[in-house]
């Protein structure tokens, strides 16, 4: 039962949005208990190919992914011509609608992140927390810190409003150029405030992208933290051989 609804749906036959045999029809249909076939859509909706919505049944999940190209993204040459964020700039690429809301304060950040910027014991940092939406849905997460005196000698950091240039552009022309980055991948399940904010279903993991970025002599300029619910992006990366 589960794998012929799995079927339908990778096959397109229940396309996103559809809904759903209900459990009495599924019962029926297959000759079994409702337990069972409540197993069977619990079993879809642990996958994330289906979300459930209280007096409305299970629908087809709408989680259509949009591809990231990472490898691109720290490009100076390339948010200058744009002129907007470059994860804006792949959405848009794609057909989707995309925007950013950014919030910025003074934290002592987590303990990976202090130690991947080379903090002193009880250092801040600044830090950009971004929701990022796409067609109007929470998407990711996306904070990226850096070291207080940068902050402090770089003001753009600490402004809430998108930075149309970019801060790496920023960064650059006070001397502080990033030459280098340093992306880690790691996957787990969302915590219960990343799965409300980005209304992730059950049995959905999480992709984290830690991005370090270093200037020429290997200090640490900033580190980002990405938090990329699996069913709706594809990480990208462009390496010459």
């Amino acid at each position: 039962m589960a794998g012929d609804l799995r079927r339908a749906i990778e096959t397109g036959e229940l396309p996103p949005g559809a809904a759903l045999p209900s459990e009495a029809e599924l019962m029926q249909r297959y000759n079994v208990s409702r337990n069972t076939a409540r197993g069977a859509l619990r079993t879809l909706e642990n996958a994330g190919l289906v979300t459930s919505v209280k007096g409305r049944g299970r629908h087809v999940s709408r989680r259509e992914p949009v591809w990231i190209y990472a490898s691109r993204s720290e490009s100076r040459a390339r948010r200058k011509p744009t002129g907007v964020d470059s994860w804006v700039d792949d959405v848009e690429a794609q057909g989707r609608r995309a925007r950013t809301d950014i919030r910025v304060a003074v934290v002592q950040p987590p303990t990976d992140v202090a130690e991947r910027l080379k903090l002193a014991p009880g250092g801040l940092a600044a830090v950009r927390q971004r929701v990022r939406l796409v067609d109007d849905q929470p998407w990711n997460l996306n904070d990226s810190y850096y070291p207080m005196e940068l902050a402090q000698e770089v003001p753009a950091i600490l402004d809430p409003a998108d930075v149309v240039t970019g801060l790496t552009v920023h960064l650059a022309d006070r001397g502080h150029i990033q030459v280098a980055y340093l992306d880690e991948i790691t996957s787990r399940m969302p915590t219960p405030d990343e799965a409300k904010i980005l209304e992730i279903g059950p049995g959905v993991p999480v992709t984290i992208q830690t991005r370090t970025g270093t200037a020429k002599d290997g200090t640490p300029i900033r580190c980002t933290v990405s938090v990329l619910p699996g069913d709706r992006h594809r990480l990208l990366y462009e390496v010459p051989a």
